[in-house]
C-alpha cells in the first residue's frame, strides 16, 4: 500500500512541473505597430462597416464625423500608445457611380520609438521600395494583387511618423 502511495506521489510530481508549464506559456510577440496601424487602416479605407467597432475594441476614441455629401463617409479616431505617443487617425469612403475610393492616414507626432516602417517592406503582399537618409525612413508600395488601386506611403523621420493609404475598388469588384 505505501508503495503504490509513493508511486501515485511520484507521478503527480512529475506530471507538477508539466502542467505548471501548461499555465506559464509565453505571449506572442505582437506586430510592429506600422503593421497594426495599416491593418486598421485597410479596414477603413476598404468601407468595412466593423472598422469602428474593431479600433475601439482596441482602444481608440473612435467617431464617424458628419461630411457634406451622402456619398462620403468620415471617421477620426485617437490613442494614446505607450512608449510611443498620440496616435491619430483620419479616414473617409467616398462612392462614385463606377469606383470607391478610399483613404487612410496616420499620424504621430514625435513618437517616442520606432513604428516600424521597414518592417511594411517585409510584407510579401507589398510590392515596393524603401529608402533611408540622415533625417529618417521613407517608404511607397502597392499591393502586389491590387496593383495599382492600392496605394501605400509610410515614414518616420524627424517631423514624426505618417502612414497614408488610398484604394481605388471598382464598384463590383470589376477591373
Amino acid at each position: 500500500m505505501r508503495a503504490a502511495l509513493l508511486a501515485v506521489a511520484g507521478l503527480a510530481l512529475l506530471a507538477a512541473p508539466a502542467a505548471g508549464q501548461a499555465r506559464t506559456k509565453t505571449k506572442e510577440a505582437s506586430a510592429p505597430l506600422a503593421i497594426e496601424l495599416l491593418e486598421l487602416c485597410e479596414l477603413y479605407a476598404d468601407g468595412d462597416v466593423l472598422a469602428n467597432a474593431t479600433a475601439t475594441d482596441e482602444g481608440w476614441q473612435a467617431t464617424e464625423t458628419e461630411t457634406d455629401s451622402v456619398f462620403v463617409r468620415s471617421f477620426d479616431a485617437t490613442k494614446t500608445v505607450e512608449g510611443v505617443g498620440d496616435v491619430a487617425l483620419f479616414s473617409l469612403v467616398e462612392s462614385y457611380p463606377l469606383v470607391t475610393l478610399g483613404y487612410c492616414r496616420v499620424d504621430i507626432t514625435s513618437p517616442q520609438s520606432d513604428i516600424g516602417v521597414a518592417e511594411l517592406d517585409t510584407l510579401e503582399r507589398l510590392t515596393g521600395e524603401l529608402q533611408s537618409d540622415e533625417n529618417g525612413i521613407y517608404g511607397v508600395w502597392n499591393a502586389t494583387e491590387a496593383g495599382a488601386n492600392y496605394l501605400l506611403l509610410a515614414n518616420q523621420d524627424d517631423y514624426g511618423f505618417g502612414l497614408q493609404l488610398t484604394t481605388l475598388e471598382p464598384v463590383g469588384g470589376e477591373q
